[in-house]
């Protein structure tokens, strides 16, 4: 297998796992209170999340 495919399967895993780990985040973070400090964290939250989103495509 040629070394640029193990790179980016490497790659592609690891930000599907990331993924995974910020929809966790922000289920979290919507159960509790959601005051201003929460939303301002869950807005850039939800901009790591479409960051890594079309990194993954």
């Amino acid at each position: 297998m040629d070394t640029t495919d193990l790179v980016l399967a490497i790659l592609h895993h690891l930000l599907v796992f990331s993924l995974a780990g910020i929809i966790g985040a922000e289920f979290v973070l919507v159960r509790g209170d959601l005051g201003a400090a929460t939303l301002k964290r869950l807005a850039g939250i939800d901009r790591h999340y479409g960051i890594i989103a079309a990194l993954i495509i």
